[in-house]
């Protein structure tokens, strides 16, 4: 079996590496002369495009790999099919199982591979394809992603935080009001500074003491207390330094929208949870961080679709194979993003919404792998 099994996962492995390098060369050849103009525009150098294409491919591999993976089944069981080696293996005891385990092996490795891809390197490989578009090609400005202006945030303990200037790189704000609301959701307290300093330097076990607050230092403010209206200020105390706890990071109220290409998994899961606690609406973020998951595990559910299409139809010319394998994943891409639009608009479930398509194809797979083996 050891020996059989190395020959099944060599005939699947083949095709889809030589499937991807010709997609790959494919879109590049594509892509290049969809951007010609660009580059003719901007006098770029040929060193420059084959760094910008260079880091554009780790993207294109994770969108083409669940095509790969479904031609190299159709492929290699088809000529498996075609030369009579599937029935020579079941004449000698061995079952459809043992004949299609090595390839669905194949194509769960193929799923671990892929989320440390896109875990690692696609999110990098994604910023800095865009920076060489941008800033080398265009010769377009970057603003600091570290600073940020008018910002209005809901924090914990029913706090409105309203924040003219903030500086993630230095730890510091200015023009700062923070309006505290009762239980009736009316102010009762207000809380400005011309500047507010992070003080992150404190050990965290005093941070757990203080009941998981943080230190800010505000300065040349003022202190309003108002009455049960929330209109009417009962007392006002002017400082020019003083200390306040709060629940708050500074990271906390840097609210720029990430881009989720540039984002991993570790990355997107923290943004959500900062946009939970700020009480903003995150539906696509978390659709997008299910789909982390679900994307590279389609190799598998694709896998366990193409099985059961080329043994029922062994002697199918490769044109025939291709023409379905492309059908078969246009359908596939367009339930994930039919499940992405649910999701995004409160519909599904995140998560439901992130396996929409392989739950649907797995099902699909599932019946007609009955009827094979029936």
């Amino acid at each position: 079996m050891r020996i059989l099994t190395k020959y099944i996962t060599r005939e699947f492995l083949k095709p889809f590496l030589l499937v991807i390098l010709t997609f790959l060369v494919v879109i590049t050849v594509f892509e290049f002369f969809n951007r010609l103009d660009t580059f003719v525009k901007h006098k770029t150098g040929m060193l420059l495009i084959i760094k910008y294409f260079f880091w554009q491919m780790p993207e294109w591999i994770m969108y083409i790999t669940p095509l790969s993976v479904l031609l190299a089944t159709l492929f290699s069981l088809s000529n498996l099919s075609g030369n009579n080696e599937i029935s020579a293996m079941k004449a000698s005891g061995v079952s459809l199982l043992q004949i299609t385990l090595p390839i669905l092996t194949s194509a769960l490795i193929i799923v671990g591979l892929l989320m440390v891809f896109n875990e690692y390197v696609i999110p990098e490989a994604n910023r800095k394809s865009t920076r060489i578009y941008s800033v080398g090609i265009k010769g377009q400005k970057i603003r600091p992603r570290h600073t940020q202006w008018n910002i209005v945030v809901t924090g914990m303990e029913q706090r409105k935080y309203t924040i003219h200037f903030l500086d993630l790189k230095k730890k510091f704000m200015r023009d700062v009001t923070i309006d505290e609301l009762n239980s009736d959701l009316i102010l009762s307290k207000q809380i400005y500074a011309k500047k507010v300093i992070w003080n992150d330097a404190i050990p965290r076990e005093e941070v757990k003491r203080a009941g998981n607050k943080y230190r800010w230092n505000f300065h040349n403010g003022v202190v309003r207390s108002f009455d049960s209206t929330g209109k009417k200020i009962l007392n006002e105390e002017v400082f020019s330094e003083k200390e306040f706890l709060l629940p708050e990071t500074i990271d906390d109220f840097y609210n720029r929208p990430e881009t989720l290409r540039y984002m991993s998994y570790k990355k997107l899961k923290k943004y959500v949870n900062k946009l939970t606690r700020n009480g903003m609406p995150s539906n696509r973020e978390r659709v997008a961080l299910h789909a982390k998951i679900a994307y590279p595990f389609s190799c598998f559910i694709i896998a366990l679709m193409g099985i059961p299409f080329a043994l029922r139809a062994p002697r199918n010319p490769k044109m025939i194979s291709f023409a379905l394998a492309i059908f078969m994943i246009f359908i596939f891409w367009g339930i994930i993003s039919v499940g992405q639009a649910l999701g995004e608009n409160k519909v599904f479930p995140p998560l439901l919404a992130a396996w929409f398509a392989n739950i649907i194809f797995g099902s699909v797979a599932v019946l007609m792998l009955r009827g094979v083996r029936s």
